[in-house]
């Protein structure tokens, strides 16, 4: 089938090409799977050494690297200041309560059985099998994005533009900022299908899942933006269901830089971009490629690393709502700590009380 216009070969549009996010359209797509050199990240050490600094100013400085996409022009069109504060999701309930779906409905209606499950949650169709694949946050997870939104507006920070993964654990964290900060109601979320996660993940082995649709997020008092068009709909994003660890990072890249091309038409400001915990490193590792000493390089033809196990590596690290900061200066691009703290705390596992009559069980 012959794509559309102001589409390229690997299924992404240009902010400018009008599509309906749920368009029934399908395109066949080149994933334009890149080499693990072409993409050759920062290392680990090097990757946490970036977040220990201390920074969140704009800096003017002529050392920052410029930005390299498929679109050789792009970094001579950015004139401007552009930030942008990646983030990972809050806590979802299905990593506290990988069986809240059978212990927690009903006859198809919700009812909790743990205070640290919302009371309520958004009306969908399907409500099962759409919960399934596609939780919503935990109630210490809201307080979690609660707490990073209230540091912001200690610091005075805010922001012009929010964008998210359509997964509702995204939507809900984003939201819950937005709130804290006070703007929920001037900076409307825009949703991004290209930063949806890894789909390699058996969880999607039979399909994407049946995200909420603007009008049910809408009824759901969340402050989503109808009006922007995503650079990767959700029916091509089908085409990357059995997208390998290459193809991930580039569509990422890919989604990224087509985000900052974006914000750039508008004429730079601030970007809170909420996804996963390899959203962290899978958007900006393109941005900073060059960053890297020429020793780093030969290290890596000398030492190869296992790209597969650096990912799963850093996704064990970044915790939830952890934060990076990307500033671009004239097209400059450089990473940064960050505004944010983090926030730390001990789990809390279920309480029976049966333990106090020895009859214990590790079921609620």
């Amino acid at each position: 089938m012959d794509e559309p216009d102001g589409s390229d070969s690997s299924g992404f549009i240009s902010s400018s090409h009008t599509t309906d996010l749920y368009s029934a359209r399908d395109v066949s797509v080149d994933e334009g799977v890149q080499s693990w050199a072409t993409l050759s990240p920062t290392s680990l050490a090097e990757f946490h050494s970036i977040m220990s600094d201390d920074f969140f100013s704009f800096e003017d400085s002529s050392s920052l690297n410029s930005f390299h996409s498929d679109n050789e022009d792009f970094e001579k069109q950015v004139n401007m200041k552009i930030k942008v504060l990646i983030m990972n999701h809050a806590e979802p309930v299905d990593d506290v309560f990988p069986f809240w779906i059978e212990r927690n409905f009903r006859r198809r209606r919700y009812r909790r059985n743990d205070l640290n499950l919302p009371i309520t949650i958004p009306q969908r169709e399907q409500p099962l099998s759409s919960y399934l694949k596609d939780p919503p946050i935990t109630n210490v997870g809201r307080y979690q994005a609660t707490l990073c939104g209230e540091a912001l507006a200690l610091r005075r920070e805010s922001f012009e533009y929010a964008f998210c993964s359509p997964a509702l654990r995204c939507i809900q964290t984003c939201d819950a900022v937005l709130r804290a900060l006070g703007i929920r109601d001037t900076v409307p979320i825009k949703i991004e299908p290209g930063l949806m996660e890894y789909l390699a993940n058996p969880m999607f082995r039979d399909g994407l899942p049946r995200f909420m649709e603007r009008e049910e997020l809408l009824a759901a008092d969340y402050n989503i933006d109808g009006t922007y068009q995503p650079c990767l709909t959700l029916v091509r994003l089908r085409n990357y269901l059995h997208e390998n660890m290459f193809s991930h990072y580039s569509r990422k890249s890919a989604t990224m830089s087509n985000i900052l091309r974006f914000v750039e038409k508008k004429g730079g400001g601030r970007i809170l971009l909420v996804g996963y915990s390899t959203t962290l490193d899978a958007c900006t590792r393109e941005l900073l490629r060059e960053r890297e000493s020429q020793e780093r390089q030969e290290l890596n033809e000398l030492i190869p690393t296992n790209p597969f196990q650096e990912m799963i590596e850093i996704t064990r690290r970044v915790k939830y709502c952890s934060t990076i900061l990307l500033q671009g200066i004239n097209g400059d691009w450089k990473l940064h700590r960050g505004p944010l703290h983090c926030v730390t705390h001990l789990d809390n596992a279920y309480f029976n009380y049966r333990v106090l009559t020895g009859r214990y069980s590790n079921n609620p």
